[in-house]
């Protein structure tokens, strides 16, 4: 329960964010390894107040100063760069001998991502972490939102472009997880239907029209009289395929294309390779060539792999809506913030149709999980990647229905 000093905003959140645990000796531990958790003022000051002195120095001997100054946990070579902290059995010394209040907030906080706008907040847990992934994706039903009242762990949010007042912010985000968990479209059906009342509340917003009004435009959007819509926007494979395929020169030219892998039996594999083998780019290929293989695959795709999968797969999308405080993280209109959902989409999904292609079908949950890991990685981890993407999407065609005919294949039965 919080305290009677914290203050509670009207949360919106994945119901099950509530359950989320951290146990290393399941997920082995990965958050703690390979980088150096900083450490905040606060709680080296904690760490040097600590009343037992064989725990005290413990905790102390593994805090360094870096090169800016401030404090980090060290990493132990011994130990393949994992934090000094780090018990044999995956569980955290701190944790395990003095409880969370002691973790630092980078510790306490991660995987967890919140926003706020106003007294309006919204939340969910990052894809990086292996348990959250699970937590998150697995489940066949629909994902179970709550709103709910309830503080900021340790006041910690993420920045939001404040695009729009705080009411009309929670009435567009309830509205794109509604219209995303509408299961008799297609996914990229779902995501034009969004376009639409993106566009349409985009023009609202600027004629300063009230919350009713947008209330009203919500309603539409989630009547079928919506899906009408849809027959403005057929498929444009030609263009699909030169935005694709120059995003991924692009990325060769710059030698990133070693973020993208994905598991299989364990092992990671460069998704890059796997699209270069089924697309026979070795060779000459023309693009009615690529279009005619896409559709191809796309077909095998629909067949063998979304029946059983294609859950995952929309609560990847809703959970982007939290992780992306969609509609109002980037800066420009509204309108920026759908194309960079939708093109994010895209990507990992044309990775995934190269992957059930490259194995007939034979794909599972733990490919399509490790490929999303992939994705949050690229993304949050590497900004000069996020920078460059972000570019290509916005450099490209902008207007809604040309877009929407270039990225979205609508009418699938």
């Amino acid at each position: 329960m919080p305290s009677e000093e914290q203050i509670c905003f009207d949360t919106l959140r994945p119901a099950c964010v509530t359950e989320f645990r951290c146990d290393g000796s399941i997920c082995d531990s990965k958050c703690c390894h390979g980088w150096s958790v900083p450490v905040d003022e606060e709680h080296y000051s904690l760490y040097q107040k600590i009343p037992n002195s064989k725990i005290r120095r413990r905790v102390l001997s593994a805090v360094k100063r870096s090169e800016n100054g401030k404090y980090v946990m060290k990493l132990s070579a011994e130990e393949g760069e994992a934090c000094a902290l780090l018990e044999a059995d995956g569980l955290c010394f701190l944790q395990k001998n003095l409880g969370e209040e002691y973790l630092s907030s980078t510790c306490a906080l991660y995987p967890r991502v919140a926003y706020l706008l106003g007294n309006m907040a919204s939340g969910s847990l990052t894809l990086t972490c292996p348990i959250a992934r699970k937590l998150l994706l697995l489940g066949k039903n629909p994902m179970r939102l709550e709103r709910v009242q309830a503080p900021l762990l340790r006041d910690g949010c993420w920045a939001v472009q404040p695009k729009m007042d705080a009411g009309a912010f929670r009435i567009v985000q309830e509205t794109a997880l509604a219209l995303l968990q509408q299961r008799c479209y297609a996914l990229d059906e779902r995501l034009a239907l969004l376009g639409f009342f993106i566009d349409r509340v985009d023009e609202a917003l600027g004629a300063r029209s009230e919350e009713r009004e947008l209330s009203d435009i919500a309603e539409f959007y989630l009547t079928p009289a919506a899906a009408e819509l849809l027959t403005y926007v057929p498929f444009d494979s030609a263009a699909y395929m030169r935005w694709l395929f120059g995003w991924m020169d692009e990325v060769k030219r710059r030698d990133w294309d070693a973020l993208f892998w994905g598991r299989r039996a364990g092992m990671a594999e460069a998704s890059f390779n796997q699209v270069a083998e089924v697309y026979e780019l070795q060779g000459e290929n023309s693009l009615a060539r690529l279009e005619a293989l896409y559709a191809e695959y796309r077909a095998l795709y629909r067949e063998k792999f979304l029946p059983a999968h294609g859950h995952v797969l929309e609560n990847y999308l809703v959970n982007e809506i939290f992780l992306m405080a969609f509609p109002c993280k980037y800066e420009g209109s509204i309108l920026v913030d759908w194309r960079l959902l939708v093109a994010r989409w895209k990507l990992l999904e044309f990775f995934l149709i190269a992957w059930v292609k490259r194995y007939e079908g034979d794909v599972g949950e733990e490919e399509v999980l490790s490929l999303i890991e992939c994705a949050e990685h690229s993304t949050m981890h590497f900004p000069r990647y996020t920078e460059a993407w972000n570019a290509y999407i916005q450099a490209g065609e902008q207007e809604l229905l040309p877009w929407m005919r270039q990225m979205l294949v609508c009418g699938e039965c």
